[in-house]
């Protein structure tokens, strides 16, 4: 039982939520479109919506285009997430796994 507690402590430590998400977006008229990677779950079609006054955004796979900025599907991307490891939590779950067993 001891064993199975410390080995679902060393992967809660290891593992913590990052965010996958995939938003094309203006942060000023004149600045090139920027993006982030999309979440797995979510729909990789984005609809356009109108920020200012930006033209000639182009067209991406799965896109509409109306001479505006592209956003995400789904509530701007913001509930995509994905588990990722960390190595520095990791060693930190083994290091107090073992302090624990040596005192």
């Amino acid at each position: 039982m001891n064993t199975f507690i410390s080995l679902a402590f060393i992967v809660l430590l290891s593992c913590n939520i990052g965010y996958a998400l995939k938003c094309y977006y203006y942060v000023k008229d004149y600045e090139v479109m920027r993006d982030m990677p999309c979440g797995k779950d979510q729909d990789a079609c984005l609809k356009s919506f109108s920020y200012g006054e930006v033209k000639g955004c182009g067209r991406s796979e799965g896109c509409t285009e109306e001479n505006n900025c592209f956003s995400c599907k789904t509530d701007l991307c913001n509930s995509a997430v994905s588990p990722r490891t960390s190595l520095l939590l990791s060693v930190t779950a083994l290091v107090v796994l073992w302090v624990g067993k040596v005192y």
